[in-house]
């Protein structure tokens, strides 16, 4: 199954969140994304995993780092980031689409036509 998803952009404001801190993350996710997008996914993971540890709950952070362990076909490990991500931001249909193809990939295939049909 081809990759549906693509990292979230850092201009993506789905949190309301803002301060120092928040530039900060926002500078960092810019990296990430630069990184992951040029294939340098250590880098990027490096990036996505200093955002996490600051924010555990950051929706972009968990999306993209969910994103990338899908690219490194490792989807049961994606599947607590993308879930995170949806906590986060549950109106991000990205994210539905990104959490519904590593449910099918790491093959929970009946949770994911569950979650398609809601």
């Amino acid at each position: 199954m081809a990759a549906l998803q693509s990292p979230a952009q850092p201009g993506d404001r789905l949190s309301g969140r803002s301060g120092p801190a928040t530039a900060e993350l926002d500078a960092l996710l810019e990296r990430a994304v630069v990184h992951h997008q040029a294939g340098r996914l250590d880098e990027a993971q490096r990036h996505y995993r200093t955002i996490l540890e600051q924010s555990p709950n950051h929706p972009e952070g968990n999306h993209n780092r969910g994103v990338l362990m899908l690219g490194l076909d490792r989807p049961a490990a994606a599947l607590d980031y993308l879930k995170r991500a949806l906590e986060g931001a549950p109106g991000q249909r990205q994210y539905w689409l990104s959490y519904a193809e590593a449910l099918m990939r790491a093959g929970h295939h009946e949770a994911a036509r569950q979650l398609v049909g809601e």
